[in-house]
């Protein structure tokens, strides 16, 4: 009966030194980078085509103002590359997107079970930057971008393998967002909206002090 009642002690106390609490800083952020190409074979001659790049540097820190309950912003840079039908010869040439970011958000964490959690957020993210299409001589298209999305991340889940680092893995949102261009005095604006699940799925980390 003893070493059941001492066993006991010894898990509630793991269980709560894994657990967030309040007043702990947490370090994570997203870094992505993904790229695609064509290769062709005719006869004996081999030609690749460069696809789409892409590549996303946004680090985040956050603090827990409860138990349960977080606040974080992250800030960061994103880029896009896509090939145009410009490309002359062997020169190709590409449109391009680049983002400054900046996400505030609030999260939650909800106990599942040992080391595990629920952990949805609520974040709101804008974009300031500039398109550039290229077009060969030197001659390129360019004007300002901007983006605003505002969402819901449902399907988050963090496993904490041990004290001060989770495992997050995130593979759906409900989101609503619009990215404005504005060429001289004209300006357009593309919105999306849409619960996006098992989609862009992602599995981050995060470092806990």
């Amino acid at each position: 009966m003893k070493k059941f009642l001492l066993l006991a002690v010894m898990v509630a106390f793991s269980t709560s030194l894994f657990a967030q609490q309040k007043g702990d800083f947490v370090i994570s952020g997203t870094l992505g980078f993904q790229t695609t190409s064509n290769k062709t074979k005719v006869s004996s001659t081999t030609t690749t085509t460069k696809g789409d790049r892409s590549f996303q540097f946004i680090p985040e820190f956050r603090y827990f103002f409860d138990d349960n309950f977080s606040a974080g912003i992250g800030i960061g840079y994103a880029l896009q590359k896509s090939p145009n039908r410009n490309s002359e010869g062997d020169s190709q040439l590409f449109n391009k997107t680049g983002l400054f970011m900046l996400e505030p958000n609030v999260g939650y964490h909800l106990e599942l079970g040992s080391k595990f959690y629920y952990a949805p957020r609520f974040y709101i993210g804008l974009g300031f930057g500039k398109y550039k299409s290229e077009a060969g001589g030197g001659t390129n298209t360019e004007y300002n971008v901007s983006a605003f999305n505002i969402g819901l991340s449902l399907l988050s889940f963090e496993y904490k393998p041990w004290e001060k680092v989770g495992i997050l893995f995130s593979a759906g949102s409900l989101e609503y967002g619009v990215v404005s261009t504005k060429i001289d005095d004209n300006k357009s604006k593309d919105r999306t909206f849409g619960l996006n699940l098992n989609m862009g799925a992602t599995i981050g980390f995060n470092y806990y002090f």
